[in-house]
């Protein structure tokens, strides 16, 4: 695919997809195109493409981004995929993957972002998008369940404040995984999940209604 044309969704693409089990409609409405044997992922910010990343559809080791132009280059921060400008949605869902971000928008998550390389790339987008992360109250880790997933999970951790830190835990790899291997999942199921996302405990902290009587008086 030599230039990113928005719905742009060859037949090769659609049935990639369609084996994955995500939504055609879905992944169309995020901006996802595809041809010549790669799916492409735009990537915006304050609402104009910015970069684009392409993957392979027979081998997923082969990934790329389009080159920047010497101007940005240097300064250039790279952003969530699917990150969007002035959202009011109070929750923020991050995932290591796009096809992970297009399975939790098909459910019904109003606000699902991904990593742009994965659990490595934690830290550097995190930091660089700092203020974006500050506009909401929660925030779900949707790492994968695996150890690349969990020690990014702990530098998430690190980097958010802890009253805003969810982490939750997939009955599969992934959130890909998880609706391709269930396909009648929906909303109730994702917020079950959400509802018991793991939070951050801290031992010197205790809730009002865990005091004895005694503190009150």
């Amino acid at each position: 695919m030599k230039h990113y044309t928005k719905d742009s969704l060859d037949e090769k693409g659609r049935t990639f997809l369609s084996d994955r089990g995500l939504s055609i409609s879905t992944a169309l409405s995020m901006g996802v195109a595809s041809e010549n044997g790669e799916i492409a992922f735009p990537y915006t910010f304050n609402g104009q493409i910015v970069r684009v990343k392409y993957r392979n559809m027979d081998d997923k080791k082969r990934m790329r981004f389009d080159s920047l132009s010497p101007e940005v280059k240097d300064t250039f921060k790279m952003p969530f995929w699917n990150q969007r400008k002035g959202s009011k949605i109070d929750y923020l869902i991050i995932t290591e993957g796009e096809f992970d971000s297009i399975a939790l928008a098909q459910l019904g998550a109003s606000n699902a972002v991904s990593l742009p390389n994965g659990a490595g790339s934690v830290v550097s987008t995190f930091r660089n998008h700092y203020d974006y992360l500050q506009c909401f109250d929660v925030i779900y880790i949707a790492f994968d369940m695996d150890e690349a997933g969990e020690k990014a999970a702990e530098e998430a951790k690190k980097l958010l404040p802890a009253k805003k830190f969810r982490r939750i835990n997939f009955p599969a790899k992934d959130a890909n995984e998880w609706i391709a291997q269930n396909p009648h999942l929906d909303i109730e199921d994702l917020e079950d999940l959400m509802r018991n996302a793991s939070k951050v405990c801290i031992d010197e902290i205790v809730a009002f209604h865990d005091l004895p009587e005694t503190f009150f008086k």
